[in-house]
């Protein structure tokens, strides 16, 4: 309420104004929300694990792709057959990419979506050593199918197969 009754008043003798700096000049004590039309806030920020947003990983994962392929943006992004500015978008993580850009963008390296947001990532590993999303997909359909004991020799024989530098959480 209090919103709509500042909105009123800051803009009664008008129905514009030139710039933002205008709105915040006009509106005084009216909340950020109504007064910024831009978050004041860096948007690109929220914690997570690991302290990268998804869409940070994406980028620093098609950075490292490009370099290692020696590929362009441009080129990735004609033979992904999506826009360039989306490519552009997605390698400076400005806003979350659309699950069916990522997909095509992943397609053009041998790879799945899932595999570009992943945090790390090996792709200087021979394509044979990446692990396929068919297999993944399928060992995560075994663990949700298995019973809680079976589940725990899963992950038993995982932590014996996997790196020695793994530590259990």
């Amino acid at each position: 309420m209090v919103r709509n009754e500042c909105l009123r008043v800051a803009f009664a003798s008008s129905d514009c104004v030139d710039s933002s700096s205008d709105i915040r000049a006009v509106s005084g004590t009216c909340s950020r929300f109504v007064k910024d039309h831009v978050p004041g806030s860096a948007w690109n920020t929220f914690p997570v694990a690991g302290n990268q947003t998804p869409r940070q990983v994406l980028a620093a994962n098609l950075k490292e792709l490009l370099k290692l392929h020696k590929l362009s943006a441009p080129t990735v992004a004609k033979r992904a057959g999506i826009d360039p500015k989306s490519m552009n978008n997605m390698l400076h993580a400005r806003f979350e990419s659309r699950r069916e850009n990522v997909d095509a963008v992943a397609k053009v390296f041998g790879l799945t979506g899932w595999q570009l947001i992943r945090r790390n990532m090996d792709f200087t590993k021979n394509a044979k050593e990446i692990p396929k999303a068919s297999e993944i997909e399928l060992l995560i359909d075994m663990y949700t199918e298995a019973t809680p004991e079976h589940r725990e020799t899963i992950m038993h024989v995982a932590e014996m197969a996997g790196p020695p530098y793994r530590t259990k959480k």
